[in-house]
């Protein structure tokens, strides 16, 4: 896909954004969106990034936090 062949800076630019927007679909509670987007951010941050960065912890609290809000509490805990 298009996506995969962008360099990992504007990989991490988009990425960014998909947070972003993540935290905004929590904030409207439009959590299963939040979700997805979350989801996406997490997948594509874990090509490239390694197993310990920063942004990865990021990403799997911002899924807690979404799992939590659906109700979704053994997930939260993953």
């Amino acid at each position: 896909s298009i996506y995969c062949s962008l360099k990992i800076e504007n990989r991490q630019k988009i990425d960014m954004i998909y947070g972003n927007i993540g935290l905004i679909y929590q904030a409207q509670e439009r959590y299963s969106e939040a979700l997805a987007v979350e989801e996406k951010c997490l997948h594509s941050r874990l090509e490239y990034l390694p197993s310990h960065h920063p942004r990865l912890g990021l990403s799997y609290a911002n899924l807690g936090i979404v799992h939590r809000c659906l109700g979704h509490h053994d997930l939260a805990l993953d």
